[in-house]
């Protein structure tokens, strides 16, 4: 693997392991360089409204659009293959962002079966509150945890897309910043994925058009 990447920290994916139980998954802590962290926040879009949106012209500019380019790097491909035992050749990624968590948001569920992997990327500078941290699940039970990670700026969680791939938070509302990083099976299922994300983002503009404040 190269060290020619320019946001994301060569040396944390060198000594980054994968924890195989209860499925494959691994938490990079420093997975983007500090010197590049406070651009890539100042670059991040104003969402105060909760969901998921695509990442688009209008709202993905300077340093975060490089640092999503950096993400679909052909090396990185390569060192989740190695890693994650996969391959990701020719499939479609999505990237989406995520900028505020509704008290709904959090809820224990297992990624869709047209994503091959997943990876959450955290942007919140600093983390005091007692609920919103991730939790990976042996089960459907946000109590029964395998790993607990706080959602601090440049944290990257991986895990690969299975049929007990389990996570979520304990209710959180306010600010929670993040970066969805996905590969998935086809193009077909990337085209649907951004066309949900899109209309529910019309829907919740048309509401607050409707219902100021």
């Amino acid at each position: 693997m190269t060290e020619h990447y320019e946001y994301i920290n060569h040396n944390a994916l060198e000594q980054c392991i994968v924890n195989q139980h209860p499925y494959p998954h691994a938490v990079i802590k420093n997975f983007i360089r500090p010197d590049k962290l406070e651009g890539i926040y100042r670059d991040f879009p104003n969402l105060d409204a909760g969901g998921v949106f695509n990442c688009t012209d209008n709202n993905t500019f300077g340093e975060l659009a490089a640092f999503i380019q950096e993400l679909k790097d052909e090396s990185l491909r390569l060192w989740l293959n190695k890693k994650f035992n996969l391959n990701l050749t020719n499939l479609p990624t999505m990237t989406t962002l995520r900028g505020y968590s509704r008290k709904k948001d959090g809820r224990i569920h297992t990624d869709s079966k047209d994503k091959v992997i997943t990876a959450l990327i955290y942007l919140n500078p600093t983390w005091t509150a007692k609920t919103g941290q991730l939790r990976l699940l042996n089960s459907h039970n946000i109590d029964d945890v395998v790993e607990e990670v706080t959602p601090s700026a440049g944290t990257c969680v991986l895990f690969k897309v299975t049929d007990n791939c389990w996570h979520g938070y304990k209710r959180f509302e306010g600010s929670r910043r993040s970066i969805m990083f996905n590969y998935l099976i086809t193009d077909k299922a990337a085209k649907r994925h951004k066309s949900s994300h899109f209309f529910s983002a019309k829907i919740k503009k048309l509401k607050s058009m409707l219902m100021p404040g």
